[in-house]
């Protein structure tokens, strides 16, 4: 009998993390803001860690009765040396798999800044294949000019102006497999700085890439910013604990070529 011979990811990575800064509107509802690249990364690590109820017997000889997870908690963990000043102001304050569906998207709308990346509200894991993007009442915006499409990740660059504009798309049904498991800046201490976050495996060493967003984390500072060091340049650490989104979608998406 013929054996099936197993090929291993072995993965050796390198990549890009981007930041979209989550604002709350005056009816409380939270916006995103446009992803931004966060620039040359030292570092980037995800963590997960589990607290466990665990009850001891108080009877004859010790043993364990009961031993149940608590809660679970998903921290990205990263070092920048890009230190531009929004990223400055980032350390000062502020699963199964499964296969993507068909999905048909019309009149999105978005409220864009040029220059800025913008996330598709129903391409978190799937791939674009169709796009239309018009200015709200406007005319039909041209792609590649006015406009870029970044299909394989679901989201688009704005070229033209800032505006506000609707976006229709497909998503586009592929067995592209993913696992779905769970802004403005504040003064220090007044409240939680609030993004979703991406890592984008843009040119993996070896292997078949598999990239990461969360669509809602916590940001805060993780360590300390050596001013000066004849050791190495200047470096600031965030870690972002990844929150459960509060109309109950995915907390994280693992999602890559099948």
């Amino acid at each position: 009998m013929a054996i099936s011979k197993h090929n291993d990811n072995i993965l050796i990575g390198q990549g890009r993390l981007y930041l979209d800064l989550i604002e709350s509107g005056a009816d409380g509802a939270e916006r995103l803001t446009g992803a931004r690249d966060l620039g040359d990364t030292v570092s980037a690590a995800l963590s997960v860690s589990e607290e466990r109820v665990v009850v001891m017997s108080g009877s004859g000889p010790e043993r364990k009765m009961v031993d149940k997870p608590r809660s679970v908690t998903r921290t990205l963990n990263f070092t920048l040396h890009d230190l531009s000043l929004d990223n400055l102001a980032l350390f000062f304050g502020q699963g199964e798999a499964a296969d993507v569906d068909h999905v048909l998207v019309v009149d999105e709308e978005h409220a864009v800044l040029k220059g800025r990346w913008y996330t598709l509200a129903e391409a978190h894991a799937g791939e674009v294949d169709t796009i239309r993007v018009s200015k709200k009442g406007g005319m039909v915006w041209n792609k590649d000019h006015d406009y870029r499409v970044d299909a394989k990740h679901g989201r688009i660059e704005i070229m033209k102006e800032d505006a506000d504009i609707v976006v229709t798309y497909r998503v586009k049904a592929a067995p592209r497999a993913h696992i779905a498991v769970g802004r403005g800046l504040a003064a220090c201490g007044e409240r939680d700085v609030l993004a979703a976050l991406r890592y984008v495996e843009d040119c993996p060493l070896h292997g078949v890439a598999r990239h990461y967003y969360a669509p809602r984390c916590s940001v805060r500072p993780a360590g300390d910013l050596t001013l000066m060091s004849r050791d190495g340049e200047q470096q600031i650490q965030l870690a972002a604990e990844v929150l459960n989104p509060a109309d109950g979608s995915p907390a994280l998406y693992v999602y890559g070529d099948a």
